[in-house]
């Protein structure tokens, strides 16, 4: 079994991880300076967010990264299993990690909306790609 396939999925979990870390600090820095102030909202989650917009950023980040990427790694599962790890496969879960971080890294910077659809949207071909050739 080639185990390359492997090495996405990986990078793909350290975004998510690194997101965790900034959602971190972002969140544990806005309590400790007084930003944010209503804990309760932690309670429940429900009601609107007591946070600053940095913070939800983040948050909403992470709740991207268990969205669509959920696809991705069976995707990558699939591939290794039937074994269908080749150029192709490993340049598409590439491609798609590739966009995954440049969505992230838009999302928590300027959050420049047109430019983060697009990658977002961009990110669905080669994950549609990368299922369509371990298909076939």
């Amino acid at each position: 079994m080639d185990k390359s396939i492997f090495y996405p999925m990986l990078a793909m979990m350290a975004l998510t991880f690194g997101v965790i870390m900034l959602l971190a600090k972002r969140r544990f820095g806005a309590i400790k300076s007084g930003e944010t102030k209503d804990l309760s909202y932690f309670k429940t989650l429900g009601g609107p967010s007591t946070e600053p917009e940095a913070v939800q950023v983040a948050q909403r980040n992470l709740a991207n990264l268990f969205e669509m990427p959920v696809l991705f790694y069976p995707a990558c599962l699939a591939a290794a299993f039937f074994d269908k790890v080749d150029t192709v496969s490993l340049s598409l879960a590439w491609a798609y990690v590739a966009l995954r971080f440049l969505h992230t890294l838009v999302h928590v910077t300027n959050n420049n909306v047109p430019v983060r659809f697009r990658l977002f949207f961009l990110s669905f071909f080669p994950l549609i790609g990368l299922w369509v050739w371990v298909a076939l």
